[in-house]
């Protein structure tokens, strides 16, 4: 069996997540940024157990509250 090893699992070397991707209807991945500038689409639950600080900055940085008048 092949197992596809990725660059987080190489290198280790996190700067931000920059996006995120759709995998499936219900499922999605991030794109992360590495420090050396190489991209990489990553399954959300990895990013959510390795990098739980990084994913809650994202999602903080993209939401917008809506004030009830």
């Amino acid at each position: 069996m092949y197992l596809r090893t990725n660059f987080f699992e190489r290198f280790i070397i996190h700067l931000k997540i920059i996006g995120i991707y759709e995998l499936e209807a219900n499922d999605f991945a991030f794109y992360v940024c590495y420090k050396d500038g190489f991209k990489e689409k990553l399954p959300r639950e990895l990013c959510n157990t390795k990098w739980p600080q990084h994913v809650i900055k994202f999602c903080q940085s993209r939401s917008q509250f809506v004030r009830n008048k």
